[in-house]
C-alpha cells in the first residue's frame, strides 16, 4: 500500500535515527541505508546516501547556509511525509529464504517499482508562484529520502521502503518554496497500484510467475494485488505471526490494526544478519522440508505462467482515467442488460493509459492499411469496423496527459 503519514515537530528530525534503527543489525556504526530521489534533490545538490546532518536540515527548511523556506520555525509545521511502499507477502519471502540470485533480483525488481513511484509522485505535486496573491501553479521537483529495510519488528521478512518526501520543492526557476501535495493525497490508491503492476511486471521479466490476486485493508477494503505463484502459501503464512496475531487482536478489540500495532509493539532484538538467516532457513525448512536456499523463478526455458493483470493496470491509472474507465463498464452493464444482447466490449487497449493507446491505436491501423493494400482489393467487413471503431474512440484532436 501507500499511505502517507506526516511527520511533524521534534520528534521529524528524530525520525532519521529511528530508520537506522530499524535494521540497525546490519548498518551498526554505518549511517542508515538512505538514498536521495528526486528533481528537487538533484537541483540542492543531494546525491547519493543521505547523510544525518543534510537529512535533519532540510526537514528544518535550511541546507547549509541557505533558508528553503520562510515558514520552517512555524509551531506545528509538517516537515515531510512518510511514504512507505511494500510488496505482498510472498515476495519478502521469496527475498527471505531465497538464493543469493533471488534476492538480487527481488531488490532490483523493487527498485525499479519505487523509481515508478517517485516519477508519479512528482507529476501530482504542485508549487505556486507569483506576487500580489495572483498564485500560478507549477510542477514541483521533490526532495525525497528512500531507506529500504526487509524485516519488521518481531524480524519476519518484510520488504519496504520509506519514502520520507521532504515538504521542500524547487520551482523550474531554481528558487524553492512549499510544495502543495493535494494531488498525491487524492491519488494515494492509484499510486499504491501503480508500486504493484510496476513490481508485478519487474519480477515477471527476472523470472519470476506472479499471479493476479485481491487484497483487503484492515477496513476491509478490496483492492488489486499479486502474489508469486511458485511461493507455497503455507511458507508465506509461516513468516506472517505477527501479522496474524495483529489482525485477530483488533478485530477482537475492534479497533484498526495500526493502532493495534503501535500498542502491542516491542523494542527490536537486533539480531546478527547470518544468525537472522539462519532462523528464516529452519522456518522454511519445516514447510519446504530442506534447509537450504530456494530460487522461486522459473526454470530455463520454461514458458512464464499466463496471467491477467489488466485489472491492476487499471487501478494503477490516475483517479481521472481510472473512473472514466469504471463509468464505462457500468455504461456496457447497463446497455447489455436493457438490450439483452453483449452489448459494447471494450479492447483490451482500454487497460493501458490513454497516451499509450492512442499510439498503439495509430500503430494498428496502419498496419491494418498496409495488410490490407497487399493482400486484398476489397476491405473485410470486419477491418471496417475496427477502423471506425478507432476513430471514434480515438479523435487525434482529443488532448491526452
Amino acid at each position: 500500500m501507500f499511505n502517507p503519514g506526516k511527520l511533524a515537530g521534534a520528534n521529524a528530525e528524530r525520525y532519521f535515527d529511528h530508520l537506522g534503527k530499524t535494521d540497525g543489525y546490519y548498518c551498526k556504526n554505518e549511517e542508515p541505508p538512505g538514498r536521495w530521489h528526486g528533481q528537487g534533490a538533484a537541483a540542492l545538490g543531494l546525491d547519493g546516501r543521505v547523510k544525518s546532518r543534510d537529512f535533519k536540515q532540510v526537514m528544518n527548511g535550511r541546507l547549509h547556509d541557505r533558508q528553503l523556506v520562510a515558514n520552517a520555525g512555524a509551531p506545528g509545521r509538517v516537515k515531510a511525509w512518510d511514504c512507505p511502499v511494500a510488496p505482498p507477502r510472498s515476495v519478502s519471502v521469496a527475498y527471505a529464504v531465497g538464493s543469493p540470485d533471488t534476492r538480487a533480483a527481488i531488490k532490483a525488481a523493487h527498485t525499479t517499482a519505487v523509481r515508478a513511484v517517485i516519477e508519479r509522485m512528482e507529476a501530482t505535486v504542485e508549487t505556486r508562484a507569483g506576487q500580489g496573491g495572483k498564485h500560478k501553479t507549477e510542477g514541483a521537483r521533490l526532495v525525497i529520502g528512500e531507506f529500504f529495510h526487509d524485516t519488521n519488528r518481531a524480524n519476519e521478512p518484510s520488504i519496504h521502503s520509506h519514502l520520507v518526501c521532504m515538504n521542500i520543492a524547487v520551482r523550474g526557476d531554481g528558487s524553492t518554496a512549499t510544495p502543495v501535495f493535494r494531488g498525491m493525497l487524492r491519488e494515494q490508491k492509484s499510486i499504491g497500484a501503480l508500486y504493484r503492476v510496476e513490481l508485478a511486471r519487474a519480477l515477471s521479466r527476472e523470472g519470476f510467475d506472479v499471479q493476479a490476486c485481491e487484497g483487503v485493508d484492515e477496513k476491509g477494503r478490496r483492492y488489486q494485488s499479486f502474489e508469486l505463484a511458485n511461493v507455497p502459501p503455507a511458507l508465506t503464512a509461516a513468516f506472517s505471526k505477527r501479522s496474524d496475531e495483529i489482525k485477530k487482536a483488533a478485530a477482537d478489540k475492534g479497533i484498526s490494526r495500526s493502532l493495534e500495532n503501535r500498542k502491542t509493539r516491542e523494542k527490536k532484538t537486533e539480531i546478527p544478519r547470518a544468525d537472522l538467516d539462519r532462523q528464516w532457513l529452519k522456518t522454511a525448512a519445516a514447510v519446504l522440508g530442506a534447509e537450504q536456499q530456494v530460487d522461486f523463478r522459473r526454470s530455463p526455458g520454461v514458458e512464464p505462467q499466463q496471467t491477467d493483470l489488466r485489472k491492476l493496470d487499471v487501478s494503477a491509472m490516475p483517479k481521472r482515467e481510472r473512473d472514466a474507465y469504471y463509468e464505462r463498464e457500468a455504461a456496457n452493464r447497463t446497455a447489455r442488460a436493457a438490450g439483452g444482447g453483449q452489448g459494447f466490449k471494450a479492447p483490451a487497449l482500454d487497460s493501458l493509459p490513454k497516451a499509450a493507446v492512442a499510439g498503439a491505436a495509430k500503430g494498428l491501423a496502419a498496419l491494418i492499411a498496409a495488410a490490407q493494400t497487399k493482400s486484398q482489393p476489397q476491405k473485410p467487413r470486419q477491418i471496417e469496423q475496427l477502423e471506425r471503431s478507432l476513430e471514434r474512440r480515438f479523435d487525434p484532436s482529443e488532448q491526452y496527459d
